[in-house]
């Protein structure tokens, strides 16, 4: 059994990069200041010190060094592994759509019309989320005619026996 422990340190990004996938999403920085004003100090600002602390640690039979493992960042930080965030069962659109795995569909990902896009963001911050995406779908189910049952087929036709001689 190996376990690493590595100290990432104290940074700004690792606060906003809220599923640690090293990129920033558009809306990890609209949600941005949520993330940071609980760590500024009586409106004095924010130092250094006042981020928290990441770990990482890495558990694996053998040799398991640089290999991912788990993100702990203490006082109520995220644990998470791997680089790509779960959204759920989200639709297969969703995912093929969502090329930068930010777990949201911007305009520029976006396939279908603008008038679709602004149909599916019901929330109308210029994203759809996955939460969103879920909700559009079940709705379609739910309001897609029921087919009807299938007709059935005709009792396939006997030929009459040949005459006995």
């Amino acid at each position: 059994m190996t376990i690493q422990v590595e100290d990432i340190g104290r940074s700004l990004f690792n606060v906003i990069d809220r599923n640690n996938d090293g990129q920033l999403s558009i809306r990890e920085m609209r949600t941005a200041w949520e993330r940071v004003k609980p760590l500024c100090k009586d409106g004095a600002g924010l130092e250094q010190k006042d981020l928290p602390r990441a770990l990482r640690v890495t558990l694996g039979q053998g040799n398991t060094f640089y290999r991912g493992g788990f993100v702990v960042q203490p006082f109520g930080g995220p644990m998470t592994p791997g680089r790509r965030m779960g959204f759920g069962s989200v639709p297969v659109w969703f995912t093929k759509m969502d090329r930068n795995f930010d777990g949201d569909i911007s305009p520029k990902e976006w396939l279908g019309t603008e008038e679709e896009f602004r149909m599916i963001d019901t929330d109308g911050d210029g994203l759809i989320s996955a939460a969103e995406a879920r909700a559009y779908e079940a709705k379609r189910k739910k309001d897609e005619p029921k087919k009807p049952d299938e007709p059935k087929q005709p009792a396939p036709v006997k030929k009459p026996a040949p005459p006995k001689k």
